[in-house]
Protein backbone atom coordinates (compact mmCIF):
# COMPACT_ATOMS: atom_id res chain seq x y z
CA UNK A 1 0.00 0.00 0.00
CA UNK A 2 1.38 3.25 -1.18
CA UNK A 3 2.71 5.72 2.12
CA UNK A 4 0.86 8.64 2.65
CA UNK A 5 3.54 11.03 4.25
CA UNK A 6 2.08 14.73 6.02
CA UNK A 7 4.26 17.48 4.93
CA UNK A 8 4.29 21.26 6.47
CA UNK A 9 3.89 24.05 3.73
CA UNK A 10 7.09 26.08 3.18
CA UNK A 11 5.56 29.54 2.87
CA UNK A 12 7.38 32.42 1.54
CA UNK A 13 6.14 35.25 3.92
CA UNK A 14 7.76 38.49 3.18
CA UNK A 15 7.70 39.03 6.91
CA UNK A 16 9.69 38.13 9.80
CA UNK A 17 7.87 36.60 12.64
CA UNK A 18 7.75 35.04 16.28
CA UNK A 19 9.24 31.42 14.93
CA UNK A 20 12.41 32.91 13.62
CA UNK A 21 15.41 31.59 15.73
CA UNK A 22 17.62 34.02 17.04
CA UNK A 23 16.28 36.66 15.43
CA UNK A 24 16.51 35.42 11.56
CA UNK A 25 14.77 36.45 8.99
CA UNK A 26 11.95 34.07 8.10
CA UNK A 27 12.91 32.40 4.17
CA UNK A 28 11.59 29.31 2.45
CA UNK A 29 14.08 26.77 3.87
CA UNK A 30 15.46 23.59 2.39
CA UNK A 31 13.31 21.01 3.44
CA UNK A 32 15.97 18.16 4.78
CA UNK A 33 12.92 15.73 4.80
CA UNK A 34 12.36 15.63 1.11
CA UNK A 35 15.66 13.65 0.92
CA UNK A 36 14.47 11.54 3.47
CA UNK A 37 11.25 11.12 1.69
CA UNK A 38 13.36 10.37 -1.52
CA UNK A 39 15.44 7.49 0.22
CA UNK A 40 12.11 5.65 2.19
CA UNK A 41 9.91 5.80 -0.57
CA UNK A 42 11.01 2.60 -2.88
CA UNK A 43 7.69 0.50 -3.50
CA UNK A 44 6.68 0.63 -6.69
CA UNK A 45 3.40 2.16 -7.68
CA UNK A 46 0.98 0.37 -9.59
CA UNK A 47 -1.31 2.01 -11.64
CA UNK A 48 -4.71 3.31 -9.97
CA UNK A 49 -8.40 2.01 -11.28
CA UNK A 50 -11.45 4.60 -11.75
CA UNK A 51 -10.50 8.03 -12.44
CA UNK A 52 -7.25 9.07 -12.37
CA UNK A 53 -5.21 12.11 -13.04
CA UNK A 54 -2.63 12.22 -16.16
CA UNK A 55 0.43 14.49 -15.71
CA UNK A 56 2.59 14.36 -18.66
CA UNK A 57 5.78 16.83 -17.86
CA UNK A 58 9.66 17.92 -19.04
CA UNK A 59 11.72 19.05 -16.16
CA UNK A 60 15.37 20.80 -17.43
CA UNK A 61 17.73 21.49 -14.40
CA UNK A 62 17.01 18.45 -12.78
CA UNK A 63 19.05 15.20 -12.52
CA UNK A 64 17.75 11.83 -13.94
CA UNK A 65 16.54 9.47 -11.36
CA UNK A 66 15.37 12.39 -8.59
CA UNK A 67 11.73 11.95 -7.63
CA UNK A 68 8.59 13.97 -8.56
CA UNK A 69 6.03 14.14 -5.88
CA UNK A 70 2.40 15.11 -6.54
CA UNK A 71 0.75 16.29 -3.02
CA UNK A 72 -2.66 17.42 -2.31
CA UNK A 73 -3.21 20.47 -0.03
CA UNK A 74 -4.68 20.08 3.36
CA UNK A 75 -5.80 22.79 5.52
CA UNK A 76 -2.43 22.70 7.83
CA UNK A 77 -0.13 20.73 5.69
CA UNK A 78 0.54 18.59 2.73
CA UNK A 79 0.09 14.89 1.66
CA UNK A 80 1.63 13.11 -0.71
CA UNK A 81 -0.20 11.36 -3.47
CA UNK A 82 2.39 9.95 -5.81
CA UNK A 83 5.78 10.06 -7.81
CA UNK A 84 7.69 8.76 -10.43
CA UNK A 85 11.10 9.27 -11.47
CA UNK A 86 12.67 11.80 -13.61
CA UNK A 87 13.86 10.11 -16.63
CA UNK A 88 17.09 10.71 -18.59
CA UNK A 89 15.37 12.66 -21.35
CA UNK A 90 14.30 15.11 -18.32
CA UNK A 91 10.28 13.68 -19.15
CA UNK A 92 8.02 12.03 -16.66
CA UNK A 93 4.39 10.62 -16.50
CA UNK A 94 2.27 10.20 -13.74
CA UNK A 95 -1.04 8.02 -13.35
CA UNK A 96 -2.44 9.65 -9.99
CA UNK A 97 -5.60 8.37 -8.42
CA UNK A 98 -7.49 11.84 -7.53
CA UNK A 99 -9.86 10.77 -4.76
CA UNK A 100 -10.99 14.62 -3.34
CA UNK A 101 -11.49 17.42 -5.36
CA UNK A 102 -9.01 19.84 -4.64
CA UNK A 103 -5.36 22.03 -4.81
CA UNK A 104 -2.53 20.21 -6.02
CA UNK A 105 0.78 21.00 -6.09
CA UNK A 106 3.68 18.86 -8.30
CA UNK A 107 6.84 19.38 -5.99
CA UNK A 108 10.39 19.08 -7.51
CA UNK A 109 13.10 19.15 -5.64
CA UNK A 110 11.89 22.22 -3.25
CA UNK A 111 10.10 24.16 -6.09
CA UNK A 112 6.30 23.64 -6.28
CA UNK A 113 4.17 24.06 -9.27
CA UNK A 114 -0.06 24.28 -7.44
CA UNK A 115 -3.03 23.50 -10.10
CA UNK A 116 -6.54 22.55 -9.25
CA UNK A 117 -7.98 19.13 -9.92
CA UNK A 118 -10.59 16.98 -9.48
CA UNK A 119 -9.21 13.74 -11.75
CA UNK A 120 -9.47 12.46 -15.23
CA UNK A 121 -7.88 15.77 -16.22
CA UNK A 122 -4.52 15.35 -18.24
CA UNK A 123 -1.98 18.01 -17.38
CA UNK A 124 0.86 19.23 -19.13
CA UNK A 125 4.15 20.47 -17.57
CA UNK A 126 6.98 22.15 -18.88
CA UNK A 127 9.59 23.12 -16.03
CA UNK A 128 13.03 24.74 -15.71
CA UNK A 129 15.41 24.61 -12.37
CA UNK A 130 18.60 25.99 -11.21
CA UNK A 131 19.70 25.24 -8.31
CA UNK A 132 16.83 25.34 -6.31
CA UNK A 133 14.92 28.08 -7.39
CA UNK A 134 12.53 27.52 -10.29
CA UNK A 135 13.26 30.03 -13.28
CA UNK A 136 10.44 29.11 -15.85
CA UNK A 137 7.11 26.75 -16.30
CA UNK A 138 3.43 26.37 -18.12
CA UNK A 139 0.87 24.21 -17.67
CA UNK A 140 -2.02 23.38 -19.09
CA UNK A 141 -5.29 21.04 -18.27
CA UNK A 142 -5.66 21.40 -14.76
CA UNK A 143 -9.54 23.21 -13.42
CA UNK A 144 -9.72 27.22 -14.38
CA UNK A 145 -6.25 26.78 -15.84
CA UNK A 146 -6.43 29.92 -17.62
CA UNK A 147 -7.15 32.05 -14.53
CA UNK A 148 -4.63 30.29 -12.65
CA UNK A 149 -2.37 30.77 -15.14
CA UNK A 150 -2.95 34.51 -15.02
CA UNK A 151 -2.73 35.00 -11.36
CA UNK A 152 0.48 33.07 -11.10
CA UNK A 153 2.07 30.65 -8.60
CA UNK A 154 2.52 34.23 -6.35
CA UNK A 155 -0.80 36.23 -7.23
CA UNK A 156 -0.34 39.99 -5.81
CA UNK A 157 -2.30 40.21 -2.62
CA UNK A 158 -4.23 43.64 -4.16
CA UNK A 159 -5.26 41.83 -7.50
CA UNK A 160 -6.71 39.18 -6.21
CA UNK A 161 -8.71 41.09 -3.31
CA UNK A 162 -10.40 43.10 -5.65
CA UNK A 163 -10.80 39.95 -7.61
CA UNK A 164 -12.25 38.14 -4.81
CA UNK A 165 -14.55 40.98 -4.09
CA UNK A 166 -16.39 41.54 -7.39
CA UNK A 167 -16.81 38.07 -8.69
CA UNK A 168 -20.15 36.86 -9.67
CA UNK A 169 -19.44 33.08 -11.17
CA UNK A 170 -18.71 30.59 -8.56
CA UNK A 171 -15.25 28.94 -8.79
CA UNK A 172 -14.76 27.56 -5.73
CA UNK A 173 -11.35 25.68 -5.55
CA UNK A 174 -10.03 29.02 -7.55
CA UNK A 175 -11.57 31.42 -4.72
CA UNK A 176 -10.86 28.99 -2.27
CA UNK A 177 -6.52 29.06 -3.48
CA UNK A 178 -6.87 32.90 -4.23
CA UNK A 179 -8.27 33.81 -0.73
CA UNK A 180 -5.80 32.05 1.12
CA UNK A 181 -3.09 34.13 -0.26
CA UNK A 182 -4.65 36.54 1.76
CA UNK A 183 -4.08 37.21 5.50
CA UNK A 184 -7.32 36.10 7.09
CA UNK A 185 -7.14 38.98 9.58
CA UNK A 186 -7.74 41.62 6.99
CA UNK A 187 -9.70 39.83 4.61
CA UNK A 188 -12.29 38.18 6.86
CA UNK A 189 -15.50 39.36 4.59
CA UNK A 190 -13.27 37.69 1.83
CA UNK A 191 -12.70 34.39 3.49
CA UNK A 192 -16.34 34.27 4.68
CA UNK A 193 -17.86 34.32 1.13
CA UNK A 194 -15.37 32.11 0.10
CA UNK A 195 -16.61 29.54 2.74
CA UNK A 196 -20.14 30.41 1.83
CA UNK A 197 -19.61 29.28 -2.03
CA UNK A 198 -17.27 26.53 -0.92
CA UNK A 199 -20.29 25.32 1.15
CA UNK A 200 -22.99 25.88 -1.42
CA UNK A 201 -20.69 23.70 -4.47
CA UNK A 202 -19.02 21.05 -2.82
CA UNK A 203 -20.27 20.92 0.35
CA UNK A 204 -19.08 17.13 1.24
CA UNK A 205 -15.09 18.34 0.64
CA UNK A 206 -13.37 17.87 4.00
CA UNK A 207 -11.57 21.04 3.98
CA UNK A 208 -14.93 22.95 3.62
CA UNK A 209 -15.32 22.24 7.57
CA UNK A 210 -11.73 23.07 9.09
CA UNK A 211 -12.37 25.89 6.80
CA UNK A 212 -14.77 27.23 8.16
CA UNK A 213 -13.32 26.40 11.67
CA UNK A 214 -10.27 28.76 10.53
CA UNK A 215 -12.95 31.87 10.21
CA UNK A 216 -14.69 31.21 13.58
CA UNK A 217 -11.43 31.42 14.87
CA UNK A 218 -10.04 34.65 13.21
CA UNK A 219 -13.65 36.44 14.19
CA UNK A 220 -13.16 35.35 17.75
CA UNK A 221 -9.69 36.60 18.02
CA UNK A 222 -10.54 40.15 15.70
CA UNK A 223 -13.53 40.22 18.37
CA UNK A 224 -11.09 39.86 21.44
CA UNK A 225 -8.48 42.05 20.41
CA UNK A 226 -8.05 45.67 21.66
CA UNK A 227 -7.09 47.15 18.67
CA UNK A 228 -9.44 47.02 15.75
CA UNK A 229 -10.64 49.18 12.78
CA UNK A 230 -12.43 52.23 13.51
CA UNK A 231 -11.69 51.72 17.02
CA UNK A 232 -8.85 54.26 18.99
CA UNK A 233 -5.25 53.02 18.65
CA UNK A 234 -4.18 51.31 22.32
CA UNK A 235 -1.77 53.62 24.03
CA UNK A 236 1.72 53.26 23.59
CA UNK A 237 4.59 54.86 26.19
CA UNK A 238 7.73 53.29 25.85
CA UNK A 239 11.15 55.23 25.87
CA UNK A 240 13.12 56.07 22.66
CA UNK A 241 16.88 55.12 22.22
CA UNK A 242 17.75 58.34 24.47
CA UNK A 243 15.65 56.94 27.23
CA UNK A 244 13.01 59.66 27.00
CA UNK A 245 9.34 58.13 27.30
CA UNK A 246 6.99 58.89 24.22
CA UNK A 247 3.44 58.20 23.91
CA UNK A 248 1.27 57.63 20.59
CA UNK A 249 -1.36 59.96 22.23
CA UNK A 250 0.59 62.62 21.51
CA UNK A 251 0.42 62.72 18.23
CA UNK A 252 -3.36 63.34 17.80
CA UNK A 253 -4.45 65.78 15.23
CA UNK A 254 -2.11 63.80 12.82
CA UNK A 255 -2.46 61.25 10.50
CA UNK A 256 0.53 58.60 11.50
CA UNK A 257 1.33 55.53 10.31
CA UNK A 258 2.46 52.87 13.24
CA UNK A 259 5.24 50.60 12.38
CA UNK A 260 6.26 47.62 13.96
CA UNK A 261 9.98 46.87 12.48
CA UNK A 262 13.53 45.22 13.92
CA UNK A 263 16.88 46.07 12.84
CA UNK A 264 17.17 42.42 11.81
CA UNK A 265 13.74 42.04 9.72
CA UNK A 266 15.11 42.50 6.43
CA UNK A 267 11.31 42.64 4.66
CA UNK A 268 10.88 45.96 7.43
CA UNK A 269 14.38 47.24 6.37
CA UNK A 270 13.19 46.99 2.57
CA UNK A 271 10.52 49.32 2.98
CA UNK A 272 12.58 51.68 4.93
CA UNK A 273 13.25 53.97 1.29
CA UNK A 274 9.31 54.38 0.85
CA UNK A 275 9.12 55.28 4.56
CA UNK A 276 11.12 57.94 4.23
CA UNK A 277 9.55 58.92 0.66
CA UNK A 278 6.29 59.45 2.58
CA UNK A 279 7.58 61.02 5.84
CA UNK A 280 9.70 64.08 3.72
CA UNK A 281 6.30 64.51 0.92
CA UNK A 282 3.55 64.70 3.83
CA UNK A 283 5.09 65.81 7.24
CA UNK A 284 4.67 69.38 6.73
CA UNK A 285 0.82 68.45 5.96
CA UNK A 286 0.24 66.95 9.11
CA UNK A 287 1.67 63.34 8.15
CA UNK A 288 3.97 61.24 10.99
CA UNK A 289 5.73 58.03 11.78
CA UNK A 290 5.49 56.18 15.29
CA UNK A 291 7.95 53.35 15.05
CA UNK A 292 7.92 50.53 17.15
CA UNK A 293 11.16 48.12 16.95
CA UNK A 294 11.06 44.56 18.43
CA UNK A 295 14.58 44.46 18.80
CA UNK A 296 15.92 43.24 21.99
CA UNK A 297 15.78 39.47 23.88
CA UNK A 298 12.86 37.63 24.14
CA UNK A 299 12.12 35.55 27.01
CA UNK A 300 12.90 32.61 25.19
CA UNK A 301 16.55 34.09 24.62
CA UNK A 302 16.84 35.09 27.99
CA UNK A 303 16.63 31.84 29.57
CA UNK A 304 20.15 31.30 27.79
CA UNK A 305 22.26 33.71 30.08
CA UNK A 306 20.59 31.60 33.13
CA UNK A 307 20.17 34.82 34.80
CA UNK A 308 23.62 36.15 34.21
CA UNK A 309 22.85 39.99 34.58
CA UNK A 310 25.87 40.97 33.60
CA UNK A 311 25.95 38.83 30.07
CA UNK A 312 21.85 39.58 29.78
CA UNK A 313 22.85 43.32 29.69
CA UNK A 314 25.75 43.28 27.62
CA UNK A 315 23.54 41.35 25.18
CA UNK A 316 20.85 43.90 25.00
CA UNK A 317 23.02 46.88 24.74
CA UNK A 318 24.05 45.16 21.99
CA UNK A 319 20.53 45.18 20.66
CA UNK A 320 19.72 48.57 21.54
CA UNK A 321 22.95 49.36 19.19
CA UNK A 322 22.22 47.87 16.32
CA UNK A 323 18.34 49.21 16.41
CA UNK A 324 20.73 53.22 16.99
CA UNK A 325 22.52 52.03 13.63
CA UNK A 326 19.34 50.97 11.70
CA UNK A 327 17.79 53.97 12.52
CA UNK A 328 20.99 56.29 11.18
CA UNK A 329 21.61 53.69 7.90
CA UNK A 330 18.29 54.06 6.79
CA UNK A 331 18.12 57.54 7.79
CA UNK A 332 14.94 57.34 9.67
CA UNK A 333 14.77 61.01 10.60
CA UNK A 334 11.28 61.17 12.03
CA UNK A 335 11.40 61.22 16.50
CA UNK A 336 9.42 58.73 17.57
CA UNK A 337 11.54 55.69 17.78
CA UNK A 338 10.63 53.53 20.75
CA UNK A 339 11.43 50.20 21.79
CA UNK A 340 10.82 47.41 24.97
CA UNK A 341 14.04 45.92 23.68
CA UNK A 342 11.90 42.67 24.60
CA UNK A 343 11.48 41.36 21.21
CA UNK A 344 8.46 39.16 20.62
CA UNK A 345 7.84 39.27 24.41
CA UNK A 346 7.02 42.80 24.36
CA UNK A 347 3.95 43.77 26.01
CA UNK A 348 2.62 45.51 22.55
CA UNK A 349 2.97 42.44 20.27
CA UNK A 350 -0.21 40.77 21.73
CA UNK A 351 -2.05 44.31 22.40
CA UNK A 352 -1.70 45.17 18.41
CA UNK A 353 -1.66 41.30 17.74
CA UNK A 354 1.90 41.67 16.30
CA UNK A 355 2.75 37.91 15.37
CA UNK A 356 4.78 39.14 12.33
CA UNK A 357 6.48 41.94 11.05
CA UNK A 358 6.67 44.19 9.60
CA UNK A 359 3.14 45.45 10.39
CA UNK A 360 1.41 48.80 10.18
CA UNK A 361 -1.92 50.16 11.25
CA UNK A 362 -2.92 54.01 9.64
CA UNK A 363 -4.17 56.36 12.52
CA UNK A 364 -6.70 59.20 11.80
CA UNK A 365 -6.37 62.41 13.13
CA UNK A 366 -8.99 61.33 16.19
CA UNK A 367 -6.67 58.64 16.84
CA UNK A 368 -8.38 55.62 15.36
CA UNK A 369 -7.14 52.94 13.63
CA UNK A 370 -8.65 53.15 9.47
CA UNK A 371 -5.99 50.69 8.32
CA UNK A 372 -4.17 47.75 8.56
CA UNK A 373 -0.71 46.64 6.81
CA UNK A 374 -1.28 49.06 4.05
CA UNK A 375 1.99 48.87 1.48
CA UNK A 376 3.02 50.60 -1.42
CA UNK A 377 0.87 52.79 -3.45
CA UNK A 378 -2.36 51.85 -1.49
CA UNK A 379 -0.30 53.02 1.78
CA UNK A 380 0.33 56.57 0.40
CA UNK A 381 -3.45 56.76 -1.32
CA UNK A 382 -4.85 56.50 2.09
CA UNK A 383 -2.82 58.41 3.43
CA UNK A 384 -4.07 61.16 1.51
CA UNK A 385 -7.24 60.20 2.07
CA UNK A 386 -7.04 60.97 5.54
CA UNK A 387 -5.17 64.11 5.29
CA UNK A 388 -7.89 65.18 3.24
CA UNK A 389 -10.47 64.87 5.95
Amino acid sequence: MRPFLLFVLALFTFSCNQSNNDNQITQTPVDSSINEVENEVTEVIEVPEGPALTINGTVSGMAAGKKIFLDRKTNDATEVVDYVTLKENGQFNMIAQVEIEGIYRLRLGIASIYFLAKGDETIDVTASLEGYNLLDYSINGGLFQSEMNEFGQSPNAKIVSTYLKKYTIAKPLLHLYLVEKLDIMNHIDLYKKVRDELTAEIPDNPYVRKFNSRIISAENTLKNQPVAIGKKAPEINLPNPQGKKMKLSALKGKVVLLDFWASWCKPCRYQSPNLVRLYEKYKSKGFDIFSVSLDGLDDRRLTMFQGNKASIDKAIEAQKQAWIKAIETDKLTWPNHVSELKSWSGSLNSVYAVNSIPRTFLIDKKGNVRFDNLHGQALEDNIKLLLDE
